[in-house]
């Protein structure tokens, strides 16, 4: 029975899957909603006025820009490097206090640009995976890359990170969700079709390779 190194695999582990930080290349949309009397912000094409009066306007999605910062009107740039869209809305609302009448700020990710996971080796399309809010695990990047071509049992998972390298065959990750960990921006996740087989010679009928599972023999 195949054992992995629990050592190794708690090391791959993402400790806070949910935990999302913009960088460089991701695009942000803004809303704010300023309550009345509105003091800034006026209805306009972009903005909406709700039953209760207040005033909902949403800016333009942004990128980040090689800073880490986006520009924010009344605001002025706002540092997104390393930081929760949560973390940025409250930078985005001290900018505009006093200036807006008790504005409220949300912060929502368009695109991901910033993080991603690389799947290459034996699957239908390799492709750079986004990372997502609540973490992307093994299996879930093996299906955004449309799985693997060859069969189960013969497949063994490589993740690679920063020199570090952990082997599991597929087979185990799909049988033990403890297996499927979730990963980390960076990591490259390879699918390896390397069928094995141990040589048979000596006092037999036949002497030969015999291929055996990824699981062993």
């Amino acid at each position: 029975i195949y054992q992995p190194d629990l050592a190794i695999l708690d090391q791959f582990r993402n400790p806070a899957p949910s935990l999302y930080t913009v960088g460089p290349g991701d695009v942000l949309e803004v809303h704010i909603w300023e309550a009345p009397p509105a003091m800034l912000f006026s209805p306009s094409v972009a903005s909406t006025t709700t039953p209760s009066g207040s005033i909902m306007t949403t800016i333009p999605p942004q990128m980040v820009n090689a800073g880490g910062q986006i520009f924010m009107p009344f605001a002025g740039e706002i540092p997104c490097t390393d930081k929760t869209t949560q973390q940025i809305a409250a930078e985005i609302r001290a900018g505009l206090q006093g200036k807006a009448h008790d504005p409220q700020v949300v912060v929502s990710l368009v695109r991901n640009r910033a993080q991603s996971i690389s799947v290459v080796g034996n699957v239908k399309d390799s492709k750079q995976v986004p990372m997502e809010p609540g973490g992307v695990s093994v299996l879930q990047a093996l299906a955004a890359a449309g799985g693997v071509v060859q069969p189960v049992s013969k497949v063994t998972i490589q993740l690679s990170r920063s020199g570090q390298v952990l082997r599991l065959p597929l087979e185990d990750i799909i049988a033990n969700p403890k297996e499927n960990i979730s990963l980390r921006s960076g990591d490259v996740v390879t699918a390896l079709y390397q069928p094995l087989h141990v040589t048979i010679m000596g006092a037999t009928q036949q002497s030969k390779e015999v291929d055996f599972e990824a699981s062993g023999i």
